[in-house]
């Protein structure tokens, strides 16, 4: 015992001081500041030598405590050779931390490690009971751990994402344990969502979005104790657009891969969340010109004759509302001066809906139509067979004249080429086959012909029967194509549309309020259409059939 305290003479103390700030799990413990009284009062009492002091809020759990790894450092350095903390487990509460400290009593360069408890000098026995202590710490902190762990996991399983809620919500912590949960925060929740709905278009890049959400939305973060209060920041909402909380999933511990469905309410549908990753991607800024748009390389300026384009525009309401317009207008490109102005969207497909609905026909007056072009074409087709028939005739009779001409140049008797000669064959032979080429062309077009012509009223019948519906409810695909077969030379002209219609469309435009008048005196040719019926028919729309038939009947016939 004596040895001992004369080596107080030459001990050199580092205090240690720490409590666990990031979590709870300490809470009995002493203050940093009640730590410091007891240690320097001990100081006193037994005459010891505090080199330096040191204080830490820093859990003992895991490795990697930066003022503890100081303080060993410099004992290490032989700066101390001793340690001054409340009690053992504010030095360790993990083995590697633990060993640490007792590989250096081994070797000699701590000498004595002194708590308000007991001292352990660097001898098996208090080795032995100081292991024995940081062992008893960690078994504590793992206990602890492994019940916090539970909670955890059974709040995440009742859909309850443990921490801070993200932007755009609020945690309950007023509520009592086991009830809290995330609601939306009122302030904030409608702001973000619309910038999720604005970014999944794929008309603007997050730079935008940043902009547009802090300066034309006014928005602020949630404010705390020591922080907030502030514009969200662009990083910010890059994690939030890879979040899939917002959408109702969420993942713990971050980085696990274990994810879990939120009771929360989403912002965001999960077919948002994967079309903005798909665009976040992309890794290119996405521009509204990039966007595509329905009508756009198919109209003119009526003014100066450029192509007529589009663009999207945004436009804030007093009350908070945001509204996204369609407008079209002239490019400028041949008359920078231009003053062609623009026209909405909706205006544009009133006027193209306008053109369909008077070419539009009923659906029985299609079928009746229909029937009635079979029965003017029976007679061209009959005359078209009969012109088969006869280049069939004339087919055989040349490949007859052709098998002889190869006969005879072939032959005994004109071995000596006085009969037929080489010349005289060839020449005979090119006649015949051009004249057979010919013959098999124009047989194969006549029948090219003769069927096209009812295949085409049909499609044009077609057309002009659901036009109309498949304008209302088709893809901008849908819509560019029936704009591009109904007609051509499109303008726009003091915001109207003008078309030239192709000419069944003109003929059905024409006679749109007969076709509509005359339609109920169909269901007098229900049960069959004979030429009686068919010259029926003729009689209720004489004018717009001589016109179809015009049209419609096989070219060259």
């Amino acid at each position: 015992m004596k040895n001992r305290n004369r080596e107080n003479d030459v001990l050199r103390y580092f205090a240690y001081y720490r409590k666990s700030s990031e979590d709870n799990k300490e809470r009995q413990a002493q203050s940093i500041e009640s730590q410091r009284q007891e240690m320097r009062r001990l100081a006193r009492e037994q005459n010891l030598n505090i080199v330096a002091e040191f204080e830490e809020e820093r859990s003992a759990h895991t490795t990697g405590r930066p003022v503890f790894n100081e303080m060993m450092g410099r004992i290490f350095a032989g700066e101390a050779n001793a340690l001054l903390v409340w009690h053992a487990n504010r030095l360790a509460r993990n083995a590697v931390d633990g060993g640490f400290i007792v590989s250096y009593m081994d070797s000699g360069i701590i000498r004595e490690v002194k708590t308000t408890g007991r001292t352990y000098f660097s001898e098996s026995s208090d080795k032995f009971f100081i292991l024995l202590e940081f062992a008893i710490s960690k078994k504590d902190s793992d206990d602890k751990s492994d019940v916090v762990k539970r909670g955890l996991k059974t709040k995440c399983e009742k859909g309850s994402m443990p921490g801070l809620a993200p932007t755009g919500y609020l945690n309950t912590p007023n509520l009592p344990g086991g009830s809290r949960y995330i609601m939306k925060d009122d302030d904030r929740f409608e702001a973000l969502r619309k910038i999720w709905n604005m970014m999944a278009t794929g008309n603007y890049s997050v730079l935008q979005l940043i902009n547009y959400l802090n300066n034309d939305l006014g928005f602020k973060t949630r404010q705390f104790k020591r922080e907030g209060g502030n514009s969200l920041c662009l990083s910010r909402l890059y994690k939030i657009f890879r979040d899939p909380f917002f959408y109702g999933t969420f993942e713990y511990p971050r980085g696990s891969g274990k994810f879990y469905k939120g009771s929360h309410e989403p912002m965001i549908t999960k077919e948002t969340f994967d079309l903005v990753q798909k665009i976040l991607d992309r890794g290119t800024v996405i521009r509204p010109k990039t966007k595509e748009f329905a009508y756009t390389g198919l109209i003119r300026c009526g003014n100066c004759k450029a192509q007529i384009t589009a663009e999207d525009k945004i436009k804030n309401q007093k009350n908070g509302n945001i509204h996204n317009y369609t407008y079209y207008h002239c490019t400028g490109r041949k008359d920078p001066n231009c003053n062609e102005g623009s026209v909405r969207l909706e205006n544009l497909e009133t006027q193209i809906l306008a053109t369909m609905e008077r070419i539009e026909v009923p659906a029985i007056f299609e079928k009746y139509a229909i029937k009635w072009l079979k029965v003017l074409y029976k007679q061209e087709l009959e005359t078209g067979d009969l012109l088969l028939s006869k280049n069939a005739h004339r087919r055989t009779l040349l490949d007859n004249e052709k098998d002889r001409l190869l006969s005879l140049y072939m032959s005994e008797e004109n071995q000596d080429k006085s009969l037929l000669n080489a010349q005289e064959f060839s020449t005979n032979k090119k006649r015949i086959d051009g004249e057979l080429s010919s013959l098999e062309y124009g047989i194969a077009d006549l029948e090219a012909k003769l069927n096209s012509g009812i295949l085409k009223t049909k499609r044009d019948f077609r057309f002009a029967t659901f036009a109309v519906e498949w304008m209302k409810v088709g893809s901008l695909a849908d819509k560019r194509a029936l704009l591009s077969a109904v007609g051509q030379n499109l303008s726009l002209y003091e915001n109207k549309l003008s078309i030239t219609l192709n000419k069944p469309f003109q003929i059905l435009s024409d006679n749109h309020e007969g076709i509509i008048e005359g339609t109920p005196r169909l269901e007098l040719l229900i049960g069959g259409l004979n030429k009686e019926k068919t010259e029926d028919f003729s009689s209720v729309f004489p004018q717009m059939l001589r016109g179809l038939d015009s049209n419609q009947r096989p070219p060259g016939s």
